[in-house]
C-alpha cells in the first residue's frame, strides 16, 4: 500500500521548494504506475497531493470509487492515464480533469462526446512520460 502523502513533507523555501516538489511527484508518481494492485483509497489519496500533475493508472483495477469522493475543483491540474480501467465516463465529466488518456473503444463516440465537454481526452496516444 502506498503510504499516505502530507503536505507539510514540502519544503517551503523558494529556492528548495521547486526541487523538493519534482522530487515528491516523482516518488508519488513512480510508485502509482509501477504498482499493479493500486487501490481506490491509493489514488484518492495521492490525487490529493497539492504538487500531482501526472498520474499513470493504466492497466489497473480502479474503478469511479477512486474519484468519488473528490471535489470538482481539485482535479484540474491532473492528467491520467485511465487506458484499461473501469473507471466510467459519467465519473469523468464529473471530476472534471485536466485531461485523461484512454485506450481507443474504451468509451463509446457518445461518451467521448460528453467527456470532452469537459476534459481534455487523448484516445489511444502514448501517456508522457516524466519531465
Amino acid at each position: 500500500r502506498i503510504p499516505p502523502f502530507h503536505e507539510s513533507s514540502v519544503s517551503t523555501s523558494p529556492v528548495e521548494s521547486n526541487r523538493t516538489r519534482s522530487l515528491v511527484h516523482y516518488d508519488i508518481f513512480s510508485l502509482l504506475s509501477r504498482l499493479s494492485d493500486v487501490t481506490n483509497a491509493d489514488v484518492a489519496a495521492a490525487i490529493e497531493f497539492p504538487h500531482l500533475r501526472r498520474v499513470d493508472l493504466a492497466n489497473t483495477r480502479i474503478d469511479d470509487d477512486a474519484f468519488s469522493g473528490l471535489p470538482d475543483s481539485t482535479n484540474s491540474r491532473i492528467s491520467l492515464n485511465l487506458t484499461n480501467t473501469n473507471v466510467s465516463a459519467i465519473e469523468l465529466t464529473r471530476t472534471k480533469f485536466h485531461s485523461v488518456y484512454i485506450g481507443l473503444n474504451q468509451f463509446s463516440p457518445r461518451e467521448l462526446k460528453m467527456i470532452r465537454e469537459y476534459t481534455l481526452v487523448h484516445v489511444g496516444e502514448r501517456f508522457p512520460d516524466f519531465e
